[in-house]
């Protein structure tokens, strides 16, 4: 079995720039189904991993485009362009008030964080991703699952950093900084590899 090129989102899931969200489904499901660790084996888990990583991307990607209203055109050819980033409604507000949980919903986070924690310590960045995002869906108002998402962002762009990975540690890595903008520590951990991806393009 072919390990399929992995140097960009695109190439790896084997769908054009301009590709829908459904072909990109439909690309995603034959690749996540040939290089799954239980059918190819195990030497095949950091592919897979990959595979997850490149539809994750290409499927924001997608959304983005659908929701992004239409752009007026340009006053003049020559003008600057300011490319701005826009929150996607998914974003928690950074005025977001804090909520309180019941004894269950308490109970049921502090397991499923656990297990979070659990995976990002030991690198297992396809589960530490899933469920950090499956709990920021489940409790999108709860502080600590906004804090849990943007580390496992932040933490996941480091790691692609430094493999050297930049430009799918760039999309981690602005996520984490968008989810929580007001955590100094983060920021200053997302900048410093920020700074190291402005550095590796320079050179």
């Amino acid at each position: 079995m072919d390990l399929v090129d992995s140097s960009d989102p695109f190439r790896l899931l084997g769908v054009s720039p301009g590709a829908n969200l459904e072909t990109i489904k439909q690309a995603y499901r034959r690749l996540a189904r040939k290089y799954h660790p239980d059918v190819a084996g195990e030497q095949f888990k950091e592919q897979f991993q990959r595979v997850n990583e490149a539809y994750r991307f290409l499927s924001d990607k997608a959304h983005e485009v659908v929701q992004a209203p239409p752009q007026p055109p340009p006053k003049s050819a020559g003008a600057p362009v300011r490319m701005e980033v826009k929150k996607s409604p998914s974003s928690p507000s950074p005025a977001l008030k804090s909520v309180k949980l019941t004894l269950a919903q308490q109970q049921e986070f502090e397991k499923r964080a656990f297990y979070l924690k659990k995976a990002l310590k030991s690198r297992d960045w396809v589960h530490a991703l899933s469920q950090a995002e499956s709990l920021f869906h489940q409790f999108s108002s709860y502080p600590e699952a906004i804090h849990l998402l943007a580390i496992a962002y932040q933490r996941r762009g480091n790691a692609l950093v430094s493999e050297k990975r930049y430009a799918q540690a760039g999309p981690y890595l602005a996520k984490a900084l968008e989810i929580e903008p007001g955590n100094k520590a983060l920021a200053f951990e997302i900048e410093r590899d920020l700074q190291r991806i402005s550095q590796s393009s320079q050179g």
